[in-house]
């Protein structure tokens, strides 16, 4: 069993979350109460993966802003990096994440007037994808709209791991995400780069909200609430705010706990419940590993 477990740690991380499941998953089946079925474990995947990248969006504006972005499950993010957050640059990080909790307000009012102009309801399934194919893994039935998660989710995480490591962008974004004032010295342009990152967020956001809604119904954030945002914050808490790969395999994993919650109680209730479990454990474990640029930060949220 040690040699299991010094195999497990390591592992990148999205392969050892995924040997997590695999492992974990008789052991739950024969636990719970109704079992967890593989097809619960695939669907929980499916949407997970879109909590996923949600996760990595508040993970990347936390490592270039130092801030949690309450307004991550919202869209505009681009806008609100050149409006809002340029104007806060060097502002302590308190009063900036307030502007962030403001701007979800705002954000989410506009949602609930958009709706009005084309007479549609507030909470509703927006499309179907126009893909046609279907299986089924008992207990579920897999339709198009799934399986163009599983097309394009793989392919966005990949994309913007070679952007990143693979583009004079993408290596700014990380000089600047690890000590923003020494990049400026450099002469990295670490505001252009702020724009691009939340942009990036926002299209991470976007798509995440466009591939949920064929599939569940999506009411206005403002409607929704904190609950909207909770599954990807446990998920970039679980990462430490600091790793992209951990926060999309946690958003995965986490996609199954929700799903394996319900499936047991019939109560989305407590799917909520078991995240903000996940999010204390996580910080409890987690409360010795202040990194640097984190320790460096401490001044402006003391400010």
């Amino acid at each position: 069993m040690s040699a299991v477990l010094d195999r497990l740690r390591a592992a990148p991380a999205a392969p050892r979350w995924a040997a997590g499941i695999a492992a974990g998953w008789p052991v739950l089946h024969a636990a719970l109460p109704d079992g967890l079925p593989l097809g619960i474990v695939v669907l929980g995947a499916a949407l997970g993966s879109l909590t996923g990248l949600t996760a990595i969006g508040l993970v990347l504006v936390y490592r270039a802003s130092r801030i949690v972005n309450f307004a991550q499950a919202a869209l505009g993010a681009a806008a609100v990096d050149l409006l809002v957050v340029r104007r806060f640059f060097w502002a302590p990080r308190l009063i900036l994440t307030l502007a962030t909790i403001g701007l979800a307000q705002i954000l989410g009012g506009i949602e609930l007037v958009i709706p009005t102009w084309f007479g549609r309801p507030l909470v509703t399934n927006s499309f179907a994808t126009p893909l046609s194919a279907s299986f089924t893994i008992s207990p579920v039935r897999f339709t198009g709209n799934h399986v163009v998660i599983f097309v394009i989710v793989p392919v966005v995480v990949l994309a913007l791991g070679w952007f990143l490591h693979a583009t004079a962008a993408g290596t700014g974004i990380r000089a600047a995400s690890e000590n923003a004032e020494r990049a400026m010295t450099l002469g990295i342009p670490v505001r252009r780069l702020s724009t691009i990152v939340w942009a990036i967020a926002g299209l991470l956001s976007a798509l995440a909200v466009m591939l949920t809604a064929p599939i569940q119904p999506l009411p206005p954030t403002v409607l929704a609430g904190p609950a909207l945002l909770l599954p990807a914050l446990a998920a970039a808490v679980v990462a430490g705010m600091a790793s992209l790969p951990r926060a999309f395999a946690a958003g995965v994993g986490i996609g199954v706990l929700q799903q394996a919650t319900f499936w047991n109680t019939s109560r989305s209730s407590l799917t909520d419940v078991a995240l903000l479990v996940v999010i204390l454990g996580a910080l409890l474990l987690q409360r010795h590993r202040l990194s640097r640029a984190d320790d460096g930060a401490l001044s402006s949220w003391v400010g």
